[in-house]
């Protein structure tokens, strides 16, 4: 081969991979930028609002559950507040993303509300009915945010979306059970045993 053919094969493997790794290093560069975007949304959600639910259970008691209902209810607000005027006009590919990362803690937020709003069968002058039923809700709250940890990448890769239903269906099991205990409790005291 002489030194013209070389130089002509050269250009051509610098040409060729030149204009492979243009495009290949702009799309690391996007995905990497997506990542990073999506990364600073989530921690956003994670600060705002899972920590501080985090510490409302960890600090959760008779005398916060009104506080910790107010807290419930301004979140699940700021929630749908967030998607409809504020997710919904980003122009970006983790839209969707985002969008479902809201949806679950929102999901994550009702079914909290659910547990902290189970009736609960107090009977009055059982002190320790009552004391049961907040140890049982706190117990709840932290097996919720565990199955949340659990769920939150499947559902974000869209690789898991029923958990959370059967999350409705456990808890409405749990309270049944805790409310046997109650009403049992409950027909021996009418009953006078």
């Amino acid at each position: 081969m002489n030194t013209s053919t070389m130089i002509a094969l050269s250009s051509l493997a610098v040409s060729v991979i030149g204009t492979l790794a243009i495009p290949y290093m702009n799309s690391l560069y996007k995905k990497y930028k997506l990542k990073v975007e999506f990364e600073k949304f989530e921690e956003l959600i994670h600060t705002e609002y899972i920590e501080k639910m985090n510490r409302s259970i960890d600090t959760y008691s008779d005398r916060t559950s009104n506080d910790f209902r107010i807290f419930l209810k301004e979140v699940q607000v700021r929630l749908k507040k967030l998607k409809q005027e504020e997710i919904l006009y980003i122009n970006s590919e983790n839209q969707f993303k985002m969008i479902r990362l809201i949806e679950l803690v929102k999901q994550y937020f009702e079914i909290m509300s659910k547990v902290e709003y189970f009736r609960e069968q107090t009977i009055e002058g059982m002190i320790e009915q009552h004391n049961k039923h907040i140890e049982w809700k706190k117990k709840e709250f932290k097996k919720i945010q565990n199955i949340y940890n659990e769920v939150k990448t499947d559902y974000l890769e869209l690789r898991k979306d029923n958990l959370i239903l059967n999350l409705n269906d456990y808890l409405s099991l749990r309270h049944s059970e805790f409310h046997e205990i109650s009403d049992m409790i409950e027909s021996k005291r009418k009953n006078g045993l």
